[in-house]
């Protein structure tokens, strides 16, 4: 019937687009990384993306974000990202991101410590990634803008600012 021809043309685009994503991913990671590490990489990641993070994130963004994933461990179960997205849809708008193993911070947590580091998150999507392990972890990204009465150098203040997150969180 129609309904069932139609399910199965989306389900025919989906992996369609599925594919697409994991090629160019396995592709950046090699160009990036070296075919050793990159191989290594797309073993471990190339399906361990949600569909809406696939949607929503390109596989050269992805490249930075495994690059973070596959550096956290017991000793060091949080990472950040801070960094101006190359294509900004409101101006001054930077992009937070935080790694981390096994469960996602509260946004009761993150958002007071973001408004004392002088910037307000507009909005958040978090990302759970199934990891090779049976383990998981998380992409939390926020859309943040700095607070127009303080001077925020994105180049000075990234690296104090990602520290300083980390020790308060």
């Amino acid at each position: 019937t129609g309904q069932v021809a139609a399910a199965h043309i989306l389900q025919q685009r989906i992996w369609t687009a599925l594919t697409l994503w994991r090629d160019e991913l396995k592709k950046t990671l090699i160009n990036r990384f070296g075919e050793e590490r990159g191989l290594t990489l797309t073993h471990r990641y190339e399906d361990a993306f949600p569909a809406a993070y696939r949607e929503d994130v390109s596989a050269w963004v992805a490249s930075f974000d495994i690059d973070n994933l596959d550096q956290l461990n017991a000793e060091q179960p949080l990472r950040t990202s801070l960094y101006a997205p190359r294509q900004a849809r409101i101006k001054n708008l930077l992009r937070f991101k935080l790694f981390r193993l096994h469960e996602a911070l509260p946004l009761s947590s993150i958002l007071p410590t973001l408004e004392n580091l002088g910037v307000r998150a507009i909005s958040e999507r978090p990302y759970r990634i199934d990891l090779k392990d049976n383990d998981e972890a998380w992409i939390q990204d926020f859309d943040i803008i700095p607070d127009t009465r303080m001077s925020f150098d994105l180049h000075v203040v990234q690296d104090s600012f990602r520290e300083t997150f980390n020790e308060v969180q």
